[in-house]
């Protein structure tokens, strides 16, 4: 049995008292598990109302805290990390398959027949969809088309066509699938309180509905098919889909590949063997072609034992990729690449990208006596391709460990296969998303110095030595050095990063250069191209005097030389005037705009700047949201915003100002003034949580490195993405602190605060300013809507004010308080009663 591992599938459940509650499973066919938006579990309790859940001896039980009244984060007793071990997780695998592996696949290359039968449960209606739409999913064609028959052919360099008949046979204007004999119900895990009426084994469970469907409809299947093109006396491929979704702490209704191991069943004379199951809403393109994959023999390439690795990240789709599977998975599994081909002689070479039948990897095995190899491949976005969403182009290098090829990734480290990518080790993750190599990215050497590292799956030397990796055009080159000798120089800025912003002056450009092998010979300093300074001498450095004239973008690079071999790196700067106000921002002249969501996650995101010595203060807020359409946000466009300290490579807890909480209309760039007098310096990061169901628009052509998202409430270490593959659309306008502020001065802007405390019991405080006098409306509701309290009605003066409410006799929850000016609903923020 192989996984199919889901994040944050919508999942919605309801309370005994008919409380709606939308939340999320994430896990694969061996565990999976029910959670809300920022991922603390949830289980049912015996009187069927939905819990937090919490860990006792190995078992997941139900707190105290009832879902959808409580905020799980608020809590300090609950773990959002708890998780069965890996051991009983290993487990549960092993169990699956000690009876289904007699070592059979399906066929890689030529036409493949499946079979696919659709199977819906006594207490339900027909599919709403017609099979027209699942004969697209399974058989379109044509340019750009998303289905799973386009995916291997893609993939395959037109050498696996996969052709997919639809039973019970129906009209494709219509819906017909074959009716189990029992409710759904009887599908789920048998619970003496909770589904008394379910099943005890799923296996018994499991093969006695797929017999009873393929019995119903295999006289329906033409015996002109060939269902054995291997001819090794099974059916080689057959896939249900069930209607409905999965369940919450699914086992059976939850996509997977298992074997028909219980029965003998036949179709034409074949044994039905191998089969994969999908429930209707996890039955994507995705994820039958990463279950079509398994078919055919790959192995999953995402830890099982939740370690918080990402050996092979977007860049394979038995990961958490939607692109091609790596180089060496077509080679060693699909056989579309007949073999790679080894390079054993130092000196330059081009590859062609993936998507590419031809010329599109190469081994490099520097050390013969060790069981690492090498792999190089050029991967690259081509529109109308699954290829169209990587991360970025450029040069991938995986690691493949010869002893545990066959094996994936499951039970890793070590690994089968493993892609190096920035500030990746043996036991950091780093960011998978920046593993791509070119010039376009400064990323152009690998080995066992530079940042990605190259190392081997003990963690020591790998001997593996690339550079020279040019930008990615039609194709990438690079150069290989087999001796140990050709080690390109180190060379980096020491002072000013990426995105820097620099008062005008004289500004001094250090860069940290050394040599790996020979003397350096000089570092040369280039501005927007041309050369400007050759430092011949330690420390290496360049001084440009710029005037208030001068003000704008530069790119600065420094490149270092050791005999004929080059380091360099680029960093562009943005100079300004500190004595004025200034946006503070990475956007590219001509912005290029996706989107970076994560749907149903809230998402901290943040933008780092190095403000140096000069100490400023907040005027505006700039942020570009967007709605998902598949979903809302408590508060559609509301985000909270606030400057924090950034240290040591890491964004930190200090806050330094609060710049409080606005609504976005989420129709274009948002601009909002801030009241906030806090002064600041040095390195900063402006953080906003932006909630889920909002998109953050991003510029692909913008400065990437100083970026940050996480999900909301994980620490600042465990980002999910750092870089993205641009600029996020967010901005924050600052001005130069005065000596001095009017304490009592006229708010710059009508604004609504962050209660405090909060959470409260029953007593919090609720202060507003007001840039001019209007008729102030405050009001509280709770989740439902209603009017709890109304707090203010009448006309206010400009300035700052306060009120207090009380809670008495209220439940504990969430409530909602509003501002509204002059009738107009200017703000609203969140607040919980906790008794």
């Amino acid at each position: 049995m192989f996984g199919a591992y889901f994040s944050d599938l919508e999942t919605t459940v309801y309370q005994p008292d008919g409380t709606k509650l939308n939340l999320f499973s994430s896990g694969d066919e061996f565990y999976n598990y029910l959670h809300d938006a920022d991922g603390y579990k949830i289980v049912q309790g015996a009187d069927r109302y939905y819990y937090y859940a919490e860990m006792v001896n190995g078992k997941f039980k139900p707190t105290s805290y009832k879902a959808g009244e409580v905020s799980a984060k608020s809590i300090t007793a609950l773990d959002k990390n708890i998780n069965i071990s890996a051991e009983e997780y290993k487990q549960r695998v092993d169990k699956f398959n000690e009876k289904a592996d007699k070592g059979t696949k399906a066929p890689s290359a030529g036409s493949m027949n499946n079979i696919t039968i659709y199977i819906k449960f006594t207490d339900q209606e027909e599919f709403e969809e017609p099979r027209s739409f699942f004969d697209q999913r399974f058989n379109g064609t044509g340019t750009g088309v998303e289905s799973l028959k386009n995916y291997f052919l893609e993939t395959s360099y037109n050498q696996f066509t996969i052709n997919t008949t639809h039973y019970p046979v129906c009209d494709d204007s219509i819906s017909f699938s074959y009716t189990a004999p029992k409710p759904r119900y009887y599908y789920v895990p048998y619970d003496p309180v909770l589904n008394p009426r379910g099943y005890t084994s799923q296996a018994d469970a499991e093969h006695e509905l797929l017999k009873g469907a393929i019995e119903a409809v295999a006289s329906q299947i033409p015996t002109s098919i060939n269902l054995d093109v291997n001819m090794d006396g099974d059916v080689d491929n057959i896939c249900f889909v069930i209607r409905g979704p999965h369940t919450a702490w699914a086992e059976l209704l939850w996509a997977h590949k298992w074997a028909l191991y219980s029965y003998n069943v036949m179709i034409n004379g074949k044994y039905v063997w191998t089969y994969t199951l999908q429930p209707e809403n996890q039955n994507s393109v995705r994820t039958l072609s990463h279950e079509m994959f398994h078919a055919v023999g790959a192995p999953d390439l995402y830890h099982y034992n939740f370690d918080g690795m990402s050996p092979a990240g977007p860049w394979d789709i038995m990961e958490s990729g939607f692109g091609h599977m790596s180089a060496y998975m077509k080679y060693y599994y699909g056989y579309w690449i007949t073999s790679i081909p080894q390079i054993t002689t130092s000196g330059e070479y081009t590859l062609n990208p993936l998507t590419s039948s031809t010329n599109n990897c190469f081994k490099i095995k520097p050390d013969p006596y060790s069981n690492d190899f090498y792999v190089v491949e050029y991967r690259k976005r081509v529109e109308n391709t699954f290829e169209k969403d990587l991360p970025g182009n450029g040069l991938i290098v995986s690691k493949v460990n010869e002893m545990y090829q066959g094996d994936g990734n499951a039970s890793g480290p070590p690994d089968e296969l493993f892609i190096f990518r920035e500030g990746g080790s043996l036991t950091t993750n780093g960011n998978t998303c920046n593993a791509f190599l070119s010039a376009d990215v400064e990323r152009t050497e690998i080995n066992d110095f530079t940042d990605p590292a190259a190392y081997n799956s003990s963690g020591s030397e790998s001997g593996l030595n690339i550079y020279n990796i040019s930008s990615g055009g039609e194709t990438i080159s690079f150069y290989v050095d087999l001796t140990g000798t050709q080690y390109p120089p180190l060379c980096k800025f020491s002072k000013y990063k990426n995105g820097a912003y620099i008062p005008y002056g004289d500004v001094s450009f250090d860069a940290d250069a050394s040599a790996l092998s020979g003397e350096l010979d000089k570092v040369e300093f280039y501005v927007n191209g041309e050369l400007a300074f050759t430092d011949d001498t330690a420390p290496y450095s360049y001084t440009k005097s710029f005037s208030q004239t001068d003000l704008g973008q530069y790119k600065i690079k420094a490149t270092a030389y050791s005999g004929d071999l080059t380091s360099s790196d680029e960093i562009s700067v943005k100079i300004y005037d500190q004595e004025v106000p200034n946006w503070f921002y990475y956007y590219s002249d001509e912005p290029y705009y996706g989107l970076f969501n994560r749907g149903t996650i809230e998402l901290g995101i943040a933008a780092v700047y190095d403000l140096g010595e000069t100490e400023f203060y907040a005027n505006k807020i700039s942020v570009n949201l967007e709605q998902d359409p598949y979903g809302f946000n408590d508060v559609p466009g509301e985000f909270d915003c606030g400057i924090y300290r950034f240290q040591d490579g890491q964004i930190t807890t200090e806050l330094l100002a609060d710049l409080g909480t606005h609504i976005s209309p989420m129709d274009g760039r948002f601009e909002k003034t801030v009241t906030s007098n806090d002064k600041f310096s040095g390195q900063i990061a402006l953080v906003m949580n932006i909630g889920y169901y909002q998109y953050i628009k991003y510029d692909m052509n913008g400065i990437p490195d100083n970026y940050y998202i996480i999900e909301t409430d994980r620490p600042w270490t465990g980002v999910v993405a750092r870089g993205v593959t641009g600029a996020l659309d967010m901005a924050v306008m600052l001005s130069k602190h005065p000596t001095s502020i009017e304490e009592n001065a006229t708010p710059s802007a009508t604004e609504l605060f962050q209660n405090y405390p909060n959470p409260f019991n029953p007593d919090t405080e609720i202060s507003y300013s007001l840039k001019n006098e209007g008729l102030v409306t405050l009001s509280v509701f709770n989740t439902k809507g209603e009017l709890v309290s109304s707090l203010v009605n009448e006309k206010r003066k400009a300035g700052n004010h306060s009120v207090n409410f009380n809670g008495e006799g209220l439940n504990s929850g969430i409530y909602f308080y509003r501002l509204s000016v002059d009738n107009k609903i200017l703000a609203s923020k969140k607040m919980m009663m906790l008794k």
